[in-house]
């Protein structure tokens, strides 16, 4: 009983986040739409108090949902049911107890066992003699209808084969006995409870040797108690891989099993980025005090510089030409070559007009000279000037393609000038220049500094102090100067995250004290507005105080506690021990138990088939005084114990 006590705890603390989620998000929304903040608080809790609020309604909606397969959990307006098992699979029953009230009030057990948890029962025992006393962890056995000659039996349990038996003994080995018989004048009219401690005691032996088994139910049906349970070998799915099962660390007595074994999963989790372990147990590490955030990042820069380059040269000598009227120069462009070129006309620009030379050039011009150019020319000045003849309206052509009159020599007929020519030709060139912008090298060589996050072209590389494996793609970039150019590189930017410790000052919040101090100080509430001073930064940097006022909701009255009554219950008292029972000692074995139970509508919610008496009505009790008088007593009464090197008193 013991361990499925300690069970039921831990149950209760892992479900508590889940009741209390389940009761607040799966509440209808029609019960709280509308409602005031005080009336839906009262609705929430109305229907929490009714579904958990007893012991049964707990077990049921709760505990036993997270760990049987078979219960479904309910929202709270029980209109939707779901799996909520947390734990491992459940079975059928693995164990049953039955009992036969005889004559003389002893009793008869029987005791049927479900071993390998295939749902059929396959072991039953039968204890060697008649039932007088019923213990914690055992029975007593005395002649029948008596408390003479008895003898004490203690549950055991095969560890090989997990059955349950009893084994003898002496009182000294059992704990809260009581008698059962009519030697000591008990009387049941129900079963529930004898067979409850029968059956925990054989429960228990069980659990004692194979701590796989967990109770998920235990239900009574006359004098027959089943308990349900699960084996927590069936777990091993969740189990990570080669971990020994949990009853070979529960017999593992030094613990030196489950240390190495911790210590193994805890260097697993480690390496795992990805596990909680590692995530939570990180963000603790870097949450310490002097830890703060710094970014920088690391760019690649491309920058574009453009150099003018000049071709510029003249004629070598003077040379002359037949021109019968107009003498025309112009630079004829293909691709990269320019063309310095002349062309004589007539008066109407008919081409060698009077001449024989024919140009022989493109399109019957004369080609001086071909320029050759690594670019396109981003400026042209080609310069004609001659002798024997009137100089044109200009001697420079700066434009592909153009032409001009360079000379005119009138109407004499053909003469034959004499010119020299100078030309000057530029083109631009980009030249890109690479470079690293890096402004997290300082952080990178601090050794209190840690790579947190790394981001590299919106790529996650580096997340949780970890590498994530992911790796940016290589991409491309336009740069624009005189021409257009495609830049490829397998990254661009690179953004990080780091944790420094102890670099940055404690942060200082006097002054956020300050401000709390006198709001606090100087609050007062009057009907429904609520008056204090404020402290805060004005816009000179100084501080000043402000008188401010800000209403408040309405709030309702409530009770300084919970209201609970206190009631006895009648019980047979009927307790054993190494000098005898209660009716050996007493002229009765009534009895009563104390109980406070809370009160509902102002009424106290009396047992009457229980035989439940009021001893004080609904109020809010104090009854410190009396906690610490039994306390004193308890402390005085043992003073007075002597134990034995036998085990006796």
């Amino acid at each position: 009983m013991a361990l499925w006590r300690a069970f039921m705890k831990i149950v209760r603390s892992l479900v508590f986040l889940t009741t209390y989620i389940i009761a607040v998000g799966l509440l209808s929304a029609s019960v709280l739409c509308g409602a005031t903040p005080e009336e839906a608080a009262s609705a929430i809790y109305g229907t929490i108090e009714g579904s958990y609020g007893t012991e049964a309604g707990f077990e049921e909606r709760v505990s036993r949902p997270v760990i049987s397969g078979d219960t479904p959990m309910y929202t709270l307006d029980g209109s939707k049911s779901f799996n909520a098992q947390l734990t491992c699979p459940s079975t059928f029953k693995f164990l049953e107890v039955s009992i036969t009230v005889l004559s003389t009030g002893d009793l008869k057990a029987t005791i049927r066992q479900d071993t390998d948890f295939d749902g059929n029962s396959d072991y039953t025992y039968v204890p060697p003699a008649d039932i007088s006393g019923v213990c914690s962890n055992g029975v007593v056995s005395c002649d029948a209808g008596t408390w003479q000659n008895c003898k004490y039996y203690s549950w055991i349990s095969d560890a090989n084969n997990f059955k349950a038996t009893l084994q003898t003994g002496s009182i000294t080995e059992l704990g809260g006995c009581y008698c059962v018989n009519q030697s000591c004048g008990a009387s049941y009219s129900d079963y529930s409870s004898v067979l409850k401690d029968i059956g925990g005691g054989a429960a228990g032996a069980i659990q004692n040797v194979d701590a796989r088994y967990a109770i998920t139910d235990a239900k009574i049906a006359a004098n027959v108690i089943s308990y349900y349970g699960q084996d927590s070998a069936g777990c091993s799915g969740t189990s990570s891989a080669g971990t020994n099962s949990l009853q070979s660390y529960y017999s593992n007595q030094d613990n030196s099993g489950l240390v190495a074994a911790s210590d193994s999963e805890i260097l697993n989790q480690m390496q795992d980025t990805s596990s909680a372990y590692y995530n939570v147990k990180e963000s603790f590490d870097n949450s310490s005090a002097g830890v703060y955030v710094a970014s920088c990042n690391i760019k690649r820069v491309v920058t574009i510089n453009t150099e003018t380059y000049s071709v510029s040269g003249s004629s070598a000598v003077s040379s002359s030409i037949c021109v019968d009227h107009y003498l025309y120069a112009r630079i004829y462009e293909s691709g990269f070559d320019y063309h310095l070129q002349l062309l004589d006309t007539g008066p109407g620009n008919e081409p060698h007009n009077n001449c024989d030379s024919g140009g022989g050039g493109i399109d019957g011009w004369h080609t001086l000279e071909v320029i050759t150019l690594p670019k396109k020319a981003s400026s042209l000045y080609f310069c004609v000037s001659g002798t024997g003849c009137s100089t044109g309206a200009s001697n420079c052509v700066s434009i592909a393609g153009a032409q001009t009159a360079v000379l005119t020599c009138g109407d004499s007929g053909t003469q034959n000038p004499s010119y020299n020519y100078t030309y000057d030709l530029q083109y631009k060139e980009d030249i890109l220049i690479e470079s690293i912008d890096d402004k997290c090298s300082t952080l990178a060589a601090d050794s209190d500094c840690k790579l947190r996050k790394e981001t590299v072209d919106g790529v996650i590389t580096y997340s949780n102090f970890s590498p994530t494996g992911n790796t940016a793609s290589n991409t491309c970039q336009t740069f624009t100067g005189v021409e257009s150019h495609e830049v490829c590189r397998d990254w661009w930017t690179d953004t990080k995250e780091y944790f420094c410790y102890g670099q940055q000052s404690d942060f200082d919040f006097l002054e956020v004290k300050a401000r709390g101090q006198t709001v606090l100080s100087t609050s007062f509430q009057s009907g429904s507005t609520l008056y204090y001073d404020d402290y805060r930064k004005n816009e000179t940097g100084g501080f000043s105080t402000s008188k401010e006022a800000t209403n408040l909701y309405a709030s309702g009255n409530y009770d300084d506690c919970v209201n609970v009554c206190k009631v006895r219950t009648p019980k047979a008292d009927t307790q054993a021990g190494m000098s005898g029972t209660t009716a050996d000692f007493r002229s009765g074995t009534a009895g009563y138990d104390i109980f406070y139970k809370k009160c509902s509508g102002g009424l106290c919610p009396l047992d009457t088939a229980s035989g439940d008496e009021l001893l004080a009505d609904c109020a809010c009790p104090d009854d410190f005084a009396e906690a610490a008088s039994i306390m004193s007593a308890l402390e005085e009464a043992s003073k007075d114990i002597l134990c034995s090197s036998s085990g006796g008193w």
